[in-house]
Order: C-alpha cells, then structure tokens, then sequence
C-alpha cells in the first residue's frame, strides 16, 4: 500500500516535468489527445474507434416543426430513466417558455400581414 504513494507521488511530479519540457502547441495536442482517450473509454469504444451503436434505442417522434429524436442506451437502469425525466422536464420546461415569449410576436406578424 505505502510503495503504490510513492508511485503515485513520483508519476505526478514525472508530469510536471514533462510538461515544463513541452512546448505550448505540445501541451495543448497532448491536453487534446487525454479528453479524446476518456471520452472514448467513456463511451466504451476502441481507441481510434466511433463508440458502438448496437446497445443504442432511438425514438422519432414527428411535430408539426419537425421530428424530436431520442436516443438512449438500451439497457438503461431505471435510476438512470428517472434522472433523464427529470432533466427532460428541466428542458420542456425552458422550451414552453421561450415558445411563450415568442407567441406575441408571432401573433403581431400575423396581424400584420393579415392587413395587408
């Protein structure tokens, strides 16, 4: 347990160092190459590598402006479901109220052109 520290310890201060030895451009290209590489593991792909569909469900609903799409993992927990309803609400709820702001002014364009 105490040797794992040391190894610790000793790794943080090997990339403080490296990165003192990097360019700018360097530090950033590598920066870059780390989020890649996590989100990559994140999404549970290969490096190099788009994540996998095959565990993915999509759901198209039409309206009248378009299609709203919702793509989700198939085999979501349902603490997982209840978290995306809550933020799904969070999101309806900003939407209905900017559609609100905009319904006045849509009405006046409408009027206006209905004197036309």
């Amino acid at each position: 347990m105490g040797d794992q520290k040391v190894f610790e310890r000793a790794g943080k201060k090997g990339g403080k160092a490296r990165a003192r030895n990097m360019t700018p451009e360097a530090r950033s290209e590598a920066a870059r190459n780390a989020v890649k590489s996590r989100w990559q593991k994140a999404k549970g792909a290969e490096s190099g590598a788009e994540a996998s569909t095959e565990n993915i469900r999509k759901a198209v609903f039409p309206i009248r402006e378009g299609e709203v799409t919702f793509t989700f993992p198939s085999n979501m927990s349902s603490n997982s479901a209840i978290t995306v309803i809550s933020h799904f609400n969070l999101i309806m709820d900003q939407l209905v109220s900017q559609a609100k702001a905009r319904e006045p002014e849509q009405e006046e364009s409408k009027r206006r052109q209905d004197d036309k």
